[in-house]
């Protein structure tokens, strides 16, 4: 099993995690695309799910495999998978999928610039070329951890700024690349699931309503606990026969 997830404000235990923990007899390898981002110039979409199926063909050669896409994580889900399908059998599970455009990332760029307190310029234009813009989020987030940095007294060139600097590339790195690889319209052929909130959209890019299984779950408010009730839906549908 194959576990992608991007949640870069969560506090509590990651899905693969969790799913570790249910003893379900399979090997959970979990993905952070923000975190192995930093660093790292910006990676089109289609490169970094080259990357993660090359990684995981060598270290696993079973013949079916799910892959598993939590929130922004899902549309790096399904490029994975549709590179792993040509090998094996593949099934995609997304889980409460959000797909990546300019309002979604405005709002976390702008929550990100509330948190630190010391704006020093209008945001970029995030429907420019995205290693552009990357370029630019990370130049203006630089002058504001600086100014931060200045205004409590501390070394603006510190190692710690810089790791939080590199941070936030990561997210917004994986966040542009999302959004880019949406553009695309290529539809995958794979075996679909959706697990989602009672509320929230099942809408899936590339896919005809009905061409995929949806799941409505009642789930907790705090995202902690929402994984928590997902890991367990997942893990009893593992255990039944043919789940």
């Amino acid at each position: 099993m194959l576990v992608v997830d991007f949640q870069p404000f969560a506090t509590g235990r990651r899905l693969g995690e969790l799913l570790a923990g249910e003893d379900l007899g399979l090997a959970i390898s979990q993905l952070e695309p923000a975190r192995d981002l930093v660093g790292r110039d910006y990676l089109p979409l289609d490169e970094l799910a080259a990357e993660y199926a090359d990684s995981f063909e060598q270290m696993d050669c079973a013949p079916a495999t799910t892959v598993l896409g939590y929130c922004s994580g899902a549309v790096l889900a399904l490029r994975i998978a549709e590179r792993l399908a040509g090998d094996r059998q593949v099934g995609v599970v997304l889980l409460r999928p959000t797909w990546p455009g300019p309002e979604m990332i405005a709002a976390m760029l702008s929550k990100v610039r509330s948190e630190l307190g010391t704006p020093t310029g209008p945001a970029p234009e995030l429907a420019a070329e995205p290693d552009r813009v990357l370029a630019q989020i990370g130049q203006l987030l630089h002058a504001e951890l600086r100014a931060l940095a200045e205004l409590h007294g501390l070394d603006p060139d510190s190692g710690p700024l810089f790791e939080l600097l590199d941070r936030y590339r990561g997210w917004f790195g994986y966040l542009l690349a999302a959004q880019d690889g949406l553009r695309a319209r290529r539809v995958p052929e794979l075996d679909l699931q959706v697990l989602l909130e009672e509320s929230e959209s099942a809408a899936v890019p590339w896919f005809e309503p009905g061409s995929y299984r949806c799941r409505r779950l009642w789930l907790a408010e705090d995202d902690a606990r929402a994984t928590e009730q997902l890991a367990r839906a997942l893990a009893e549908q593992f255990r039944r026969p043919g789940g």
